[in-house]
């Protein structure tokens, strides 16, 4: 017997396909056990997906309007041309106007967030072969994005843990680097991305002559001073964030979005 949240889950389903944003609208729709929802042309959707726990599968569409389709992009036009929408994902904050995200992402109309990364980047362009369009690709990746925010969270506590001690600038900042090289060296591995990692230890080799990245006296070499160091050990990739659809989310991490 449907519950109240599954007629929910259809009808978010439904407004998030509206509004371009394709990963939480697989979220929505993999969360309901075959329910009706009528939209306001008088058209029906019933989605099933193959697991209510298993985001990403297959979600098949039984009826849209007087149209039977059995795949993702076909429930994704039908929903449109139903309620006469040709909307895209679009962010409250645009991130070409951001000069760091800007030299690191390419506009992609057909990229689920609109973006994929420039594979002229140096700094996220390895990223620039996953497939962007593929819903499944970017709900991965956006999952890994936001494990990786929760992961740097343990920054911040080291952060306010060291300035109520009275630990100096230096200390915060050197304690900050090496904290977040750890977390971006064990994104991958909790990705699974083997490959990645290997790519990512080569390349600390070749720019930094160590596997684990940009030491604390490079940084300050760098940056000329430490609390531009501890600065950057807390700040967010915002390309990365972009294309994986949380610019919007941690917009307050970027230097321009008033951190």
């Amino acid at each position: 017997i449907p519950v109240a949240g599954e007629p929910v889950d259809a009808v978010n389903a439904i407004l998030y396909i509206l509004r371009g944003d394709k990963v939480n609208a697989a979220l929505s729709a993999a969360a309901v056990i075959p329910v009706a929802g009528i939209l306001g042309t008088g058209g029906k959707v019933t989605f099933k997906a193959n697991k209510a726990t298993t985001v990403g599968k297959k979600v098949v569409v039984k009826k849209v309007g007087k149209k039977v389709v059995t795949s993702w992009d076909e429930m994704v036009t039908a929903v449109k041309k139903i309620k006469g929408s040709t909307s895209t994902f679009k962010y409250e904050h645009n991130p070409m106007e951001n000069p760091k995200a800007a030299k690191d992402i390419l506009e992609n109309p057909d990229a689920v967030y609109g973006y994929s990364p420039s594979p002229n980047s140096k700094r996220i362009g390895d990223y620039a072969e996953y497939d962007w369009t593929d819903v499944n690709v970017v709900s991965k990746a956006k999952e890994a994005r936001l494990q990786y925010h929760k992961d740097n969270e343990a920054i911040y506590n080291i952060v306010n843990d060291m300035n109520t001690k009275g630990y100096s600038v230096e200390d915060i900042a050197r304690a900050a680097n090496q904290e977040r090289n750890a977390n971006r060296l064990q994104s991958y591995i909790d990705q699974g991305n083997m490959s990645g990692y290997e790519k990512a230890v080569n390349s600390n080799l070749k720019n930094f002559g160590n596997e684990f990245g940009m030491t604390p006296e490079q940084a300050f070499e760098k940056y000329g001073s430490w609390d531009v160091v501890l600065e950057k050990a807390t700040s967010a990739n915002a390309g990365m964030d972009t294309c994986c659809g949380l610019y919007d989310d941690f917009y307050y991490l970027y230097p321009i979005g008033g951190k």
